[in-house]
């Protein structure tokens, strides 16, 4: 079959379907990036990135940090003397009792070393360690400190302190051995004198003021024990279940008298009532003997004047009267005594007389009005007789009732007083039994040893201390060293190699259509033929995993109608020419004719895995050259056919660009089932995205270690812009392990 010329007019293919070249210049919608382009760093990526550059980091930090060791050492200044103090510090408080609390309460070691440093630090030691020292030259001052302006300051700032478990080390560094043996044993010393030695001071003080707590306590608790025996002698008792007991006996007295006040209410409004009724009763008998009284009293009167009594006063007032008169007339004065004699007995019978008269009157009255009243009168007055018992009674009971009233406030208040005293009396005795044990406990304690001794004094160094550089220059090794591993790492991790499947499925989102276990060596050597059963089994599982990814694009191409697939990649050496001709190997042991494509024209490889010549091939066919039938040819295994990619020009080029392809693959889908396109990597050149417009779809190669997040995402956002359509990636050179290929499942041959 011919092929029109390139240099002649023809039809060209669109790049972009349905107005793609519009949406195009107006430019993509934002799209949210995957997760494997936007983690950041961690410590399992860092190492997996630092094990793909092992070596250049080994090499590169050991060399570095030789270099930086070098320099520190060189430029470090020299090494100088060092005098050290060495004291002993307890990790606890020594005591002499067993259960003792600690002097320094519940302080851990780690925080008390952290105090000791900083008072060791402090200006009062400082201070009065130089002061020492002056004192003890004779107020000389040492060489060392000659040209300090501060030396105080400068002592601060100087001194080293360390702890070693429980060794507390007092250092010093300069140029002067005996200077700095003498600042370093006045340091010490003025710490145990005036830090140290204070906790001694303290624990006296802290004593001192126990015993005036326990002493207030004393004195409390002699005046609540005074107050308690005077209450004890009001109440009777000091017994608190006494007085509640008679406290309660009263309450049930006060509740009957008041009860008995009570009923005595009711029975006085009862008497009250009968008394009232009674008084209407006799007021209207009394009415009624008043109209008929008048009558009673002048026949009374007749009465009275016939009675003996009076008949007899009547004759001694006649007799007396004519006595008088005869003495009148016998006498010649009327103030004769006689006669005033006879005149006072008169007077007297006449007021006996009437008086008499009276009674008589009264009497018969009383007896006409009992006769009338009949026995209401009677019963009148034995109710007022019983009225006034009830209300002398009812003042009785009242004056009880308030007198028990007050005795029962006084023994409510006295047992309230009573427990009050007792629970402060309990009280107070514990706090002072508490206080005075701490203070025996801490009489006891002061006899203990101090918690901080001195060990070893300060000598002066004979030999210049190399610690400090030592340490300097360690510190510059390992840290150049751990910045380069750490460097690379970084470096690599930017990245963003893939190494395992999951990087692809998860972090780029894509489509997992195989795995490919690591190529072969040599992996180009006749691809597609069965394995030999006695050769590595490597080589048994990798056709295993070749097979499998077959299986799999099999059934998404009977899925979708799909016969021509291009296998591409994002930049070159990610294994996408190997994996063709593997597949393709596999693809003609399964559906019979299957064809390989080389369109990877400007660097074509197909032919030399099948050592077959790269011309002529594809271009010759897009130039009008030859024919198809021509190029196309034969390979060992049977069903599987290869198209070498041919002379690349500039007019094989535009022939692609002006659909020349298109037309050789729709020739070519009539005398083939399956073909495989090879092209180039899709980055570096148009070409792939010119192919992917007459192909059915398009599958990603990716090879471990390798193949870059980014690059993988931006060859698929490129082709996703075409509209072209992305089966999916597969993954070559990872682990078979990780891909669950077990050699146990290989196959088994007589040998």
């Amino acid at each position: 079959m011919s092929i029109h010329n390139p240099g002649q007019p023809g039809p060209l293919s669109p790049l972009l379907p349905n107005g793609g070249l519009s949406a195009m210049r107006a430019g993509p919608p934002a799209q949210v990036l995957p997760p494997g382009l936007t983690g950041g760093p961690d410590p399992i990526s860092l190492l997996r990135a630092l094990r793909r550059r092992w070596a250049v980091a080994l090499f590169g930090g050991l060399l570095l940090g030789t270099l930086a060791a070098a320099a520190t050492w060189l430029l470090m200044p020299p090494a100088r003397y060092r005098a050290t103090a060495i004291l002993s510090v307890r990790s606890n408080s020594p005591r002499v009792l067993p259960n003792s609390s600690p002097a320094d309460g519940n302080v851990d070691f780690r925080t008390y070393q952290r105090t000791q440093e900083m008072l060791i630090r402090t200006r009062r030691v400082a201070e009065s360690a130089l002061h020492d020292l002056e004192n003890g030259n004779g107020g000389v001052q040492l060489p060392t400190l000659l040209g300090v302006s501060d030396p105080v300051d400068w002592l601060q700032n100087s001194v080293e302190i360390e702890f070693v478990g429980e060794i507390l080390k007092i250092s010093l560094s300069g140029d002067r051995p005996e200077d700095l043996a003498a600042l370093v044993n006045a340091v010490k010393d003025a710490y145990l004198r005036d830090v140290a030695n204070k906790e001694t001071l303290a624990r006296r003080g802290r004593q001192e003021l126990l015993k005036q707590v326990a002493e207030g306590y004393k004195q409390r608790l002699k005046s609540y024990r005074e107050k308690l025996k005077s209450l004890a002698e009001t109440a009777g008792t000091n017994d608190r279940k006494t007085l509640t007991m008679r406290h309660q006996l009263e309450i049930g007295r006060q509740d009957l008298v008041n009860r008995e006040l009570l009923t005595l209410g009711s029975q006085i409004s009862r008497a009250k009532a009968e008394i009232a009724v009674r008084q209407t009763r006799l007021r209207a008998m009394r009415n009624q003997a008043d109209r008929g009284e008048s009558a009673a009293v002048a026949d009374l009167e007749r009465r009275i004047e016939r009675d003996s009594r009076v008949l007899e006063y009547r004759d001694r007032i006649g007799r007396l009267r004519d006595a008088m008169n005869r003495a009148a007339q016998a006498s010649r004065s009327a103030n004769d005594p006689a006669i005033a004699q006879y005149r006072s007995q008169l007077k007297s019978q006449l007021a006996g007389l009437e008086s008499y008269r009276k009674g008589l009157r009264q009497d018969a009255l009383e007896k006409y009005r009992l006769q009338v009243a009949g026995g209401d009168e009677v019963e009148l007055a034995g109710l007022r007789r019983q009225l006034e018992v009830l209300r002398e009674y009812e003042k009785i009971l009242k004056d009880e009732a308030d007198r028990v009233a007050v005795q029962t406030r006084q023994t409510g208040r006295s047992t309230a007083d009573l427990e009050t005293i007792q629970d402060e009396i309990r009280y107070v005795d514990e706090a002072a039994q508490r206080v005075t044990s701490q203070v025996e406990e801490l009489e006891v304690e002061l006899k203990a040893p101090s918690r901080v001794t001195p060990f070893e004094d300060a000598v002066p160094p004979r030999t210049r201390s190399q610690k400090q550089r030592i340490g300097a220059t360690t510190m510059a090794g390992a840290g150049s060293f751990f910045m380069v591993v750490l460097g690379v790492s970084l470096l690599e991790f930017r990245t963003r190699r893939i190494k395992r499947v999951e990087e692809v499925v998860h972090g780029l989102g894509m489509s997992l259509v195989g795995t490919v276990s690591v190529f072969p060596s040599p992996s180009r050597s006749r691809p597609g033929l069965p394995a030999d059963p006695r050769g590595d089994w490597r080589k048994k599982i990798f056709l295993e995993s070749v097979d499998a990814t077959r299986m799999m694009l099999l059934h998404r191409a009977r899925c979708d109608s799909l016969r021509v697939v291009m296998i591409t990649s994002a930049t070159s050496g990610e294994g996408k020419t190997s994996l063709t001709c593997h597949l393709g190997g596999s693809l003609a042991r399964a559906v019979a004719r299957t064809l390989i494509i080389d369109c990877d024209l400007r660097r074509p490889s197909v032919h030399r895995v099948f050592d077959e010549p790269a011309e002529p091939g594809l271009c010759e066919v897009l130039r009008g050259e030859l024919t198809i039938d021509a190029v196309i040819r034969p390979c060992p295994l049977e069903g599987l056919f290869i198209i070498p990619s041919g002379w690349c020009d500039e007019r094989a080029l535009q022939a692609i660009s002006q659909g020349g392809l298109r037309t050789v693959l729709d020739w070519l889908r009539d005398q083939f089932d399956f073909i495989l396109v090879d092209s180039a990597p899709v980055l570096p050149v148009a070409d792939s995205l010119r192919i992917s417009q007459d192909v059915d779809a398009v599958l990603f190669s990716i090879l471990s270690e390798v193949s870059r997040s980014p690059q993988v995402y931006a060859a698929q956002q490129r082709l996703a812009m075409l509209g072209v359509r992305i089966l999916g990636a597969v993954v070559s050179g990872a682990d078979s392990g990780a891909l669950g290929y077990d050699q146990r499942y290989t196959l088994l041959t007589k040998s």
